[in-house]
């Protein structure tokens, strides 16, 4: 374990990928960061980054924002229950937490919208507390090192990935380790053809050792994409225009959206139109 972290963040010092809210130790900042970072590219999430910040630059500003400036700050990253959770967890922050975001694993977890990972890399990489955080990028590297020969979605094999990152974790490190083995997952240990001749873990990778690189981490098989028909009317008079906002919850809460709502079977999209517009 001591040499599989010291090749790690030696690696790590050499090719981290320079990104701007690694050069911050503002909680804040990191929480928005790996937030943001939730089902979205590193690449896509920068310019949102910046611009979410330059709105919203202290937890404070985002508390008393509405929601409807947050969505719309928000609007084009997608999976917009991030920001909903995010603008909800500010207004606790502020109110119960004097505008510090909590460091201990008990108060995050409390807050919307916080799981697991994004409370470890806040505590290690914002706090410096000696705490794992378990990406799928880094999950994926500890399937391969440990040769975990399970779903990594399932929650046994959630157990003992948390437990080995544990136990790798260098003391005093977690941050930059915690960091080093998502960049060693995106960069070498790809979910695709890793680049096993440039990894500096590959000696010690069991899943390389029985040629299993490819097989792991066990993938649980495609869900079937769902697809619905839905229709939708624009309706104005003179300069007024009908819209109307969607439920908090659910998908797309919060958003504004013209009139009209998902086709039953056997309608035409007109009939399903005019049945909408009349139900809301």
């Amino acid at each position: 374990m001591d040499a599989l972290a010291k090749r790690l963040l030696a690696w790590y010092e050499n090719h981290r990928r320079d990104l701007p809210w690694r050069r911050t130790q503002d909680p804040y900042r990191i929480w928005v960061a790996e937030v943001m970072l939730q089902q979205t590219r590193v690449e896509t999430a920068i310019p949102y980054y910046h611009r979410f910040l330059k709105r919203f630059p202290t937890v404070e500003h985002l508390a008393r924002a509405s929601l409807d400036e947050v969505l719309k700050t928000w609007e084009g990253l997608g999976y917009y229950a991030r920001a909903r959770y995010l603008h909800a967890a500010a207004r606790i922050i502020v109110a119960s937490h004097g505008g510090e975001l909590p460091h201990t694993w008990e108060e995050l977890l409390a807050l919307p919208g916080i799981g697991p990972y994004t409370a470890g890399a806040i505590l290690s990489v914002a706090f410096g507390q000696d705490v794992p955080a378990l990406d799928g990028n880094a999950g994926r590297v500890l399937c391969r090192l440990f040769n975990v020969d399970q779903n990594p979605r399932q929650s046994a094999a959630q157990r003992r990935l948390w437990t080995l990152a544990q136990e790798v974790l260098p003391p005093g490190q977690a941050g930059a380790f915690n960091q080093a083995l998502m960049d060693l997952g995106t960069l070498i240990c790809t979910p695709r053809n890793p680049s096993c001749g440039t990894c500096p873990l590959a000696d010690l990778c069991q899943a390389r050792r029985l040629n299993r690189q490819e097989e792991l981490p066990v993938r649980a098989p495609r869900r079937a994409i769902p697809h619905r028909d839905v229709t939708a009317g624009v309706i104005w008079k003179g300069d007024r225009l009908l819209i109307a906002q969607r439920l908090p919850q659910g998908l797309l809460g919060g958003l504004w959206e013209f009139p009209g709502g998902k086709r039953e079977p056997g309608e035409s999209l007109a009939h399903c139109l005019e049945r909408e517009i009349r139900e809301e």
